[in-house]
Formats: C-alpha cells, structure tokens, sequence
C-alpha cells in the first residue's frame, strides 16, 4: 500500500491528480495510518532505505501528525509549490 500511496504523491507533485482526486487520496491513506497497522508498520520499516524524502517528510508531516493541515488545505499547498 505504501508504495501506491507513493505513487499517487509523485502523481499530484507532477500535477496528474487534481484537487478533488488529491483530496481523495489523503482521506484514504489518513483512514489508513488511523484505522489500519500501516502507521505501525511506517515506524518499523526504515523508510529511508525505501522511499524518497519528499514522501516520508509528506507521511511524517501531513499524515502522521495530528495537528497539521486537513485535506483541502493540503490540495491547495501542494497547487502553490
């Protein structure tokens, strides 16, 4: 699963995704990280050794973290960039 979140990441920083499908995906990997072991399995992995720091600074900030942004904000961030 981590590497199709991945790829629907690299998908939207190239601007193949749009708002709505942005917004899509980051409601499905939050229900993921929340509801699922996949939030366990991120902290045991390294992910280092197996994805690229824009992805895991994406999971640790935007995902992992309570407090930050929901997923409309985050559509809009990653439009400005």
């Amino acid at each position: 699963m981590l590497y199709i979140y991945a790829y629907a990441f690299h998908m939207r920083q190239r601007k193949v995704l749009r708002d709505n499908e942005w917004a899509g995906w980051i409601g499905s990997i939050r229900a993921a990280f929340r509801k699922g072991t996949i939030g366990e399995y991120w902290k045991t992995i390294e992910p280092e050794n197996w994805f690229d720091p824009e992805f895991q600074e994406f999971i640790n900030n935007e995902i992992v973290r309570e407090d930050k942004p929901k997923a409309g904000n985050v559509a809009k961030e990653l439009k400005t960039e």
